[in-house]
């Protein structure tokens, strides 16, 4: 459909909106939703990747399964927004993404420099978070930046590695540091796979190989085989597949979890899965799962052969991958956007 049709449609159909998030029952008190989604419909039209069109529609069938509510549709927007950015990565020559590298390594070095500002008490925003430390000197001080968690910031910083690299081996190592700093698995697995993805660069393939081997085993044994006793994640999951499998075509719709969602476990009530594609099929079901499943699946096949053509693109998207089993990095703004710009480069490489 084209863009000119769509705009037909919307002229067409726009008078003829409803609310659809329940809000008020008369067609006459609201007129927004079906112009809200036409909107939508011209926005993903513009997205080139059928993957993501496939992707962005299973959202959208689950929004229309599950009742419409407002909170599905918040989500199902940000989908729609990723998937502009991701199609706005695709048009960027090399020159536009030099200016991505270096704009990642200056939001990257701000919220390095305003962690330093926490630990000199220098904050003037979170005053809180250096209220609570003075009050209490025994307490340990745990910088954040601007971000609610370290594990958020430290996997902000982890997949901000490959592109600092890009641009001086040196920036990122002094970026490792701040990221281990934080003492965060996922960070740590971030570095790892960067150190790793590097030492293959300089021709020591052979650790490489051996490196990712032994990450393999070791993170398979610790979450599946012997988890530790305060590792709640395999707990948390279980508890979300009893719930998968009661609505595994459509899933529950975008944002689901504590709203029309609940997974309890022995170990708590979670709003999240820590695990992305768990919580895709939660809220996407197997349509959903299956088009993520497959672009991967494709994505990685058309690696194989450009490893060297797609660069520092190769240990950003293995990142992601890797994180994506144990953590939410597409639910993380900051660290969504980095994957769009990453994903999106990628298939403009790959395409040329």
């Amino acid at each position: 459909m084209t863009p000119a049709r769509w705009l037909v449609i919307a002229v067409l159909a726009g008078p003829l909106a409803v609310n659809p998030f329940g809000a008020s029952p008369g067609i006459a008190e609201a007129k927004n939703a079906l112009f809200m989604h036409l909107a939508l419909g011209l926005a993903v039209w513009t997205v080139t990747n059928l993957w993501l069109r496939a992707f962005v529609g299973a959202a959208w069938l689950s929004f229309l399964v599950n009742g419409m509510h407002g909170f599905i549709f918040m989500g199902l927007l940000a989908v729609v927004c990723w998937a502009l950015i991701y199609q706005a990565a695709t048009t960027l020559d090399d020159a536009g993404w030099r200016r991505i590298r270096l704009a990642i390594l200056a939001a990257a070095t701000f919220q390095v420099a305003y962690m330093g500002a926490q630990y000199l008490y220098l904050d003037p925003i979170f005053k809180p978070i250096d209220a609570t430390r003075w009050q209490n000197p025994g307490l340990p001080l745990n910088p954040l930046g601007w971000f609610s968690n370290s594990s958020d910031l430290a996997l902000f910083f982890g997949l901000a590695l490959p592109a600092v690299g890009a641009i001086h081996p040196v920036l990122a190592g002094l970026l490792a540091a701040a990221v281990l700093a934080l003492r965060s698995t996922a960070g740590l697995a971030c570095v790892v796979i960067w150190g790793l993805w590097m030492a293959g660069r300089a021709g020591w393939k052979w650790v490489t190989g051996a490196g990712i081997g032994l990450l393999v085993l070791a993170g398979a044994y610790l979450i599946w085989v012997d988890p530790p006793t305060h590792e709640w994640r395999p707990i948390v999951w279980r508890s979300a597949l009893s719930v998968i499998e009661t609505r595994p075509i459509v899933g529950y719709g975008m944002n689901a979890l504590d709203n029309t969602v609940v997974i309890s476990s022995p170990v708590g009530r979670w709003n999240f899965l820590q695990n992305e594609w768990l919580q895709l099929a939660l809220e996407t079901g197997g349509l959903g799962l299956g088009v993520v499943v497959a672009y991967t699946g494709r994505l990685l096949w058309r690696m194989a052969s450009a490893w060297e053509r797609l660069g520092e693109l190769v240990p950003a998207i293995l990142i992601l991958l890797a994180v994506s089993l144990f953590s939410i990095p597409f639910r993380i703004g900051p660290v969504a956007l980095l994957a769009a710009l990453y994903l999106g480069r990628a298939e403009r490489l790959l395409r040329s």
